[in-house]
């Protein structure tokens, strides 16, 4: 893997090219890139060389394949799956325009009730959707929900970051989790101190 200032505006598996840093975190980095052929905006998430051991790998693998096992409008999709030439794992997602609910409310403060009740049905809607499937986010928090606003539309939710992902059947005694109640999905909109959008 090429240093982060080197990335930008190099080419990943002769498909994708770079065009920016999104973000970056303890374990890994997120870049804006351009797949070649359908000229179509990505994001690709990457682990830093610091951060390569079998854990992370192993935690970047499991939320590679939470995502593919859901098709929701409002669960970030995953789009490929692969290794560098180096051995480096990366994941290609959809790119989303927009911010974070975090970022949100510090932009505008309060948000108005009709608004966190429109984000609340979406994300309540696409956690129904992950569970019905098999998969527990486990890390439902504002700065991983992303918000797009269109003029005179609502705006669209879209949830992000599934590293930490359980897939229920995947214990090894076979036994399923219980799952959460939904009751306690609102606690995400008062957990406001929490830093990125693509949070690692």
């Amino acid at each position: 893997m090429l240093g982060k200032a080197d990335e930008v505006g190099s080419k990943l598996a002769d498909q994708y090219e770079f065009l920016s840093i999104v973000e970056t975190g303890g374990m890994g980095v997120v870049y804006k890139a351009r797949h070649l052929a359908l000229n179509q905006i990505v994001a690709i998430k990457m682990i830093q060389t610091g951060q390569i051991d079998e854990k992370h790998i192993e935690r970047f693998r499991r939320e590679a394949k939470a995502l593919a096992e859901l098709d929701h409008f409002n669960i970030i999709q995953v789009k490929d799956f692969g290794l560098t030439e180096t051995g480096l794992p990366y994941m290609v997602l959809d790119f989303v325009e927009g911010m974070s609910l975090s970022e949100l409310i510090k932009q505008q403060g309060v948000l108005k009730f009709e608004t966190v009740i429109n984000i609340f049905a979406q994300c309540a809607d696409a956690l129904s959707h992950a569970h019905e499937h098999g998969v527990l986010h486990r890390d439902l928090k504002p700065s991983n929900i992303m918000i797009k606003e269109i003029p005179g539309q609502k705006p669209i939710v879209k949830i992000i970051d599934f590293g930490i992902a359980k897939l229920l059947n995947s214990d090894s005694d076979g036994a399923l989790t219980p799952l959460p109640s939904l009751h306690s999905l609102p606690r995400c909109f008062r957990n406001l101190n929490r830093s990125t959008a693509y949070t690692w």
